[in-house]
């Protein structure tokens, strides 16, 4: 079998592999071996050919979107060790080191970025303020309902002021709860209704749309 040519940029991705003590960014399109450079550059770190200084597999946080990836980084990675100890010319000391990656991969932070955060929370839930039994919501809809539940109650009680003492400043919440006020007085329903050819929007169509992109900070006019 023909070995295939090195790649255009193979010292580049050769001094990837290498680097120590600063951030590597690896830029390309799909199916050009980025997982397989950092599978590489992995092994290197956990059991570096010079006998240098070794990183424990349970130092490192292997962090992907999917879980696809993820499974596919995992197998990567046990592949990659399993090879390297089948070499004949293997000193001792990176053999042990390898055969110890190999034991920790099962436990080791290879998976997504949610599961990462989970499995953070977990360990410390009092610090995070959050239950030690909380849940994961994969349905957004309920995380909007129960939130437009809370408002709604609030702004009836005339304690929405209150209920976001901390979050947003004071004549915000008041001007919050003065705009939901005169929405309702206006006519403009609290909860959507659904019919045969669409919806009716309702005040909950704007929280679900506000809690979607929280993340964003809304622009609001002087």
């Amino acid at each position: 079998m023909k070995a295939r040519p090195p790649a255009p940029d193979q010292d580049q991705r050769d001094a990837a592999v290498r680097a120590r003590g600063v951030n590597v960014i690896a830029d390309a399109g799909a199916g050009t071996g980025k997982t397989t450079l950092l599978v590489e550059r992995l092994v290197r770190l956990l059991a570096p050919e010079d006998g240098g200084p070794a990183l424990p597999l349970g130092r490192v946080a292997a962090i992907t979107f999917t879980r696809k990836a993820a499974g596919e980084l995992r197998l990567g990675i046990r592949e990659a060790l399993l090879a390297e100890l089948a070499r004949a010319d293997l000193a001792e000391e990176r053999r042990g080191r390898l055969a110890d990656a190999l034991g920790a991969l099962d436990t080791a932070y290879v998976g997504t970025i949610h599961s990462f955060a989970d499995r953070l929370l977990r360990l410390r839930p009092v610090e995070a303020r959050l239950s030690p039994s909380y849940r994961i919501v994969d349905d957004g809809a309920e995380l909007v309902a129960e939130t437009f539940a809370v408002l709604l109650q609030a702004v009836e009680a005339g304690t929405l002021a209150d209920e976001l003492a901390g979050r947003i400043g004071p004549e915000e919440a008041r001007a919050a709860q003065a705009a939901f006020v005169d929405a309702l007085r206006a006519g403009i329903r609290a909860e959507r209704r659904v019919h045969a050819y669409g919806e009716f929007p309702g005040l909950d169509s704007l929280v679900e749309a506000l809690v979607r992109t929280r993340d964003v900070r809304p622009v609001v006019p002087a």
